[in-house]
């Protein structure tokens, strides 16, 4: 890696476009590009650092518009513009990852620069006219195959597949676009500069709403970004003449918001290549939480400075950003097969939970059209519930049943995320009701279908159930005991057919001496109405009780109660003795 201190930047610019131009193989020397372009980067930011605040928004922007890394930046994007008119891929592909490294180096980037990169990158993510080769369908033709044997088959398909390509001419173009992808997942992650000039610094005024209006935008090229990148890279043949997806919106696991380009597409990509499309997803996400962490201060400041405990909102156009990204992420889950990328999506998912839902809760002063869509999030991952996957021997992935399962719960659970304060929750489902009515489901099998054991025969009967009630304790009893929020998102009638689920497990095993399982219905139950009760001081969440306790313990009560006076020794009197002794012991 040659040192570029001191150089000129045009000058050095044009070597590395000098660079770009010589054949050969790129594999070797790529990192040593972007490590170079990282470092000379990084230099220049460091010396922008040292220079002095504005006092005014207008001298600000002027300032931030020909700061030394950002104007470098503007211009090394110039330099380097006409490699991308070349044929020659391997040249791009060593732009690219020059132009990576640059923004990898740059401490912070203003918004504008971010925006002029992203429209030029996100082009390249495009198909190339008349396309590449797009492999036969990955998965079909795994029926009667075990597990072991469907991976094998899966391995084999796409170790053909990687070699078909390596001899494919289109191929490389597929190379240039995963870097404009690598490119981006750098862009999108990137510090935003929100032109911190000692005016918004000291005011409550303009320049501290206008450092606001550029988060908000910046959440929202972050998001859009991200989405036209993945709707670009997947972007398959059998798309319609025009430029729309026919699908039957609504009908259980594919939401009106899937997205068959993206299902599609991705099915014809390789592992590696899919992993790519995540990995930048995550990187817009890092970058969002970022931007979100600097409204949340800059608000706060203003607050201070105001008196003011009005909580700004994020705008609807960014949230709806926002939500396209999230279904976006979803739509990535269907038809996922590898444990790897599986497990890289659902630990993703629970991350977007954690960093958007705060900002959406279910408050009447949003639109139904802005909310965050739980319901996509779930049909994309309801159909992996309960995870069946037994690792091959000797796995170096370390990959695992339970580190899948509990990525799932995690995010059927919403684990670590939190709700709008003073939220009002919607007539509606939210994910924990839905994952609530399919742990039940597993608990207790509506009797007009045969029972097939979800753990597809792993386990007994009775050690499925018990799973599904610890599915259901994970769910809605959390270890820290003084936040029960979730129990905030189920109604009354949900939690009624809880109850009576509860009970007529709790019978049953009681008869057929399932002593574990009548021991666990009984404990959650329990807690559950521990957390109900009007005198519980466990919950500090805003929980309205009085009607959720009315639904699970009373009317539970009230219909077990007559069996005492008829025959309180039968095995159903004794059952629903135990039962309701549990609930009186918690204030029931």
């Amino acid at each position: 890696m040659s040192s570029t201190e001191g150089e000129d930047p045009g000058e050095v610019f044009k070597r590395w476009l000098s660079v770009c131009a010589v054949g050969g193989d790129r594999s070797d020397t790529l990192p040593e590009l972007r490590g170079e372009a990282s470092s000379h980067f990084k230099a220049l930011s460091e010396a922008s650092a040292s220079l002095s605040l504005t006092a005014t928004v207008q001298q600000d922007v002027l300032a931030a518009s020909f700061t030394t890394a950002n104007g470098s930046l503007a211009s090394l994007l110039k330099t380097l513009g006409p490699v991308f008119s070349s044929s020659d891929n391997i040249s791009k592909i060593r732009a690219l990852h020059y132009i990576a490294g640059a923004i990898e180096g740059s401490t912070k980037l203003t918004h504008g620069i971010r925006m002029a990169m992203a429209q030029f990158v996100v082009e390249i993510c495009k198909p190339e006219e008349g396309g590449g080769k797009i492999r036969e369908d990955f998965v079909d033709g795994g029926e009667g195959l075990s597990p072991k044997e469907l991976t094998a088959k899966l391995e084999a398909m796409e170790r053909q597949q990687i070699e078909d390509s390596s001899n494919d001419e289109t191929t490389p173009f597929d190379d240039v676009r995963d870097a404009a992808m690598v490119t981006l997942e750098a862009l999108l992650e990137s510090n935003l500069d929100v032109f911190p000039t000692q005016l918004s610094s000291h005011s409550s005024g303009k320049p501290r709403n206008e450092a606001l209006a550029v988060i908000y935008e910046s959440i929202q090229l972050r998001a859009d970004v991200a989405v036209r990148c993945i709707n670009s890279r997947c972007a398959s043949p059998s798309k319609d003449k025009d430029d729309t997806w026919s699908s039957n919106g609504g009908d259980g696991y594919h939401p009106e918001h899937y997205n068959p380009n993206i299902e599609d597409g991705l099915s014809q990509l390789p592992r590696v290549k899919r992993s790519l499309c995540f990995e930048l997803l995550e990187g817009a996400l890092r970058g969002i939480h970022d931007d979100i962490l600097k409204w949340k201060k800059l608000t706060l400041q203003k607050n201070q400075l105001t008196n003011d405990d009005y909580f700004e909102s994020i705008p609807d156009n960014a949230l709806n950003s926002l939500i396209s990204y999230a279904s976006t992420s979803a739509s990535c889950l269907y038809g996922e097969t590898d444990p790897r990328c599986l497990l890289q999506l659902l630990l993703h998912l629970n991350r977007v939970q954690q960093v958007m839902l705060p900002f959406f809760g279910t408050s009447d002063s949003r639109a139904e059209t802005t909310l965050f869509p739980s319901v996509v999030i779930f049909d994309s991952v309801a159909p992996y519930y309960p995870i069946r996957f037994t690792p091959p021997k000797n796995d170096p992935h370390g990959i695992t049943r339970e580190k899948l399962q509990a990525a799932l719960l995690a995010v059927l659970c919403e684990k670590n995320a939190v709700y709008e304060p003073n939220a009002s929750m919607l007539d509606g489902e939210t994910m924990v009701s839905l994952s609530a009515r399919m742990f039940m489901e597993r608990l207790e099998p509506s009797e007009d279908m045969d029972y097939e054991p979800p753990s597809d025969g792993a386990q007994s009967e009775a050690d499925d159930k018990i799973d599904a009630v610890n599915d259901l304790t994970s769910l809605l009893i959390p270890i820290d005991e003084t936040n029960f929020s979730n129990l905030g998102l189920v109604d009354s009638s949900l939690l009624r057919d809880l109850s009576f689920t509860l009970a007529r497990v709790h019978e049953k095993s009681a008869h057929s001496t399932l002593n574990d399982l009548a021991r666990r219905t009984r404990n959650l139950g329990s807690a559950i109405s521990s957390c109900l009760d009007q005198r519980s001081t466990r919950s500090t969440c805003i929980l309205d009780r009085a009607p959720r306790f009315e639904a699970f313990v009373s009317d539970l009560i009230r219909h077990l109660s007559p069996v005492l006076g008829t025959a309180p020794q039968g095995t159903h009197g004794r059952a629903s003795t135990a039962y309701m002794s549990t609930l009186a012991a918690e204030g029931g």
